[in-house]
């Protein structure tokens, strides 16, 4: 997606017309690019969505905001802690949450009301008794900061895309 201050002005396929020598890319990890792992393992998790927290990243000239996380809920504890000792093998691909437990800790008043909906559609409900909610920061940080600061020119990913490589997943675990 191609911004120019903070609003959309293109969905193209290939941005080369956009591409200038000044510019910066960077890649970042994606919550869902571990779930293969999660679910190897037998691990049950709901996906909650995208939620805006109430702590502020370090700012720099333009660039302020607050951190965004995405939520999966685990059944319980002990597949809580499994999921954190496989998520956090894959620092290439977001590694381990940031937090663990309490919505609240973070700013979250409702885990049934996210600030963007998972991808699957699931509508996200309520924590059931024994579960447990584990947060990854989220790319919605990046994509809102670039945004607020309303640049002449920002080129994102489109949501529910993803950097495709000549790497398999398994490939990028550190052990």
């Amino acid at each position: 997606m191609v911004f120019k201050y903070g609003e959309v002005i293109d969905e193209p396929t290939d941005v080369a017309k956009y591409w200038r020598d000044d510019l910066v890319t960077f890649v970042l990890g994606e919550a869902t690019s571990f779930n293969w792992a999660l679910m190897e393992a037998n691990l049950h998790f709901r996906k909650m969505g995208i939620y805006v927290t109430n702590i502020s990243c370090a700012s720099y000239g333009l660039f302020k905001g607050n951190l965004a996380v995405y939520c999966k809920v685990f059944r319980n504890s002990d597949e809580a802690v499994r999921a954190i000792q496989i998520t956090s093998r894959h620092r290439f691909q977001h590694g381990a949450p940031i937090h663990v437990g309490n919505p609240a800790a973070l700013g979250i008043k409702d885990l049934s009301k996210p600030d963007k909906m998972p991808p699957s559609g699931e509508i996200p409900k309520p924590l059931e008794r024994g579960e447990v909610a584990l947060f990854w920061p989220c790319f919605a940080t990046v994509r809102a900061i670039l945004l607020n600061a309303n640049l002449s020119l920002a080129i994102v990913d489109y949501p529910a895309s993803y950097l495709v490589t000549d790497k398999l997943s398994e490939e990028l675990v550190v052990m």
